[in-house]
């Protein structure tokens, strides 16, 4: 899907940005939005940064995982918390380099939020109804409300800044997964919303150069009618890419010969991976 992005964004003329279709191109193409960041990370489509850092954090997944194995969760979350907080303080007062380094471009400054997500499978894993109930309590909801309210405290240099992106992310975690819970209750609106957010990778992958385009053609309408045609437009995007994704899903498949939703099957009990 994110290859078929690229694809889309050489066939719609119209959500050209002025950037040259040149080598970062190509290493964009490969997965590398990390190295050299600062002509790369945000090359073509901002909303694409984040790939480089995916592929970075698969990288040591392994490790990671065999690490979370050994020392068990908390020890796991207090050393990759560690590592983050040295790396973006290092590199943002210390070193003094490209901020994009710090959003992403180097992996250590965001191995927290990858870690806090490995350890909440674990958790599921191990008891999903337990870990949901604390999860969906309202002393958590309260706590990531606060931690998120704190994130914006952050901003006061560049040493608290250190602790913005892990804040931000955990408290916002939180407050997402209840509001997401909210709306599973509400029947008439839980399949849909389930269904865009299921197939929401390519909605994220595809939008931002056609809404991009949309807005500066709506910069002059007042403000009623520019949120009319937004509330228009946004499911249209939305279907638009849900087709894309389930004919790239369906290629994939082909070519993979077997499904990737079998393939994410959970095992049985007592079932083992041969």
């Amino acid at each position: 899907m994110y290859w078929a992005a690229h694809i889309v964004y050489l066939v719609t003329p119209f959500a050209w940005t002025g950037e040259p279709i040149d080598y970062r191109f190509l290493l964009s193409l490969a997965g590398d939005r990390f190295f050299p960041a600062e002509p790369l990370f945000y090359y073509l489509n901002t909303a694409w940064w984040y790939f480089g850092l995916l592929i970075q954090l698969y990288f040591v997944f392994p490790l990671l995982f065999r690490m979370l194995q050994k020392i068990g969760p908390t020890a796991f979350l207090v050393i990759t918390g560690l590592v983050t907080l040295i790396s973006r303080y290092l590199l943002l007062c210390v070193f003094h380099v490209s901020g994009d380094y710090v959003q992403g471009a180097f992996f250590g400054c965001r191995l927290f939020e990858f870690a806090l997500g490995m350890v909440i499978g674990l958790y599921l894993r191990r008891d999903r109804v337990a870990f949901e109930r604390r999860l969906f309590s309202t002393p958590a909801l309260l706590i990531g409300v606060a931690i998120y309210a704190s994130g914006f405290l952050t901003y006061h240099s560049a040493a608290t800044y250190t602790f913005s992106d892990p804040m931000f992310t955990t408290g916002l975690f939180v407050i997402v997964a209840h509001f997401g819970s909210a709306l599973g209750r509400i029947r008439s609106i839980a399949s849909p919303v389930a269904r865009v957010g299921f197939y929401s990778y390519g909605l994220y992958l595809i939008h931002q150069p056609l809404v991009f385009y949309l807005g500066r053609h709506l910069r002059d309408t007042n403000l009623l009618t520019f949120t009319l045609i937004a509330w228009l437009i946004i499911p249209v995007l939305a279907a638009i890419s849900m087709e894309l994704e389930r004919m790239i899903n369906a290629i994939s498949e082909h070519i993979l010969g077997h499904s990737s939703h079998e393939a994410a099957k959970p095992l049985e009990p007592g079932q083992s991976v041969s």
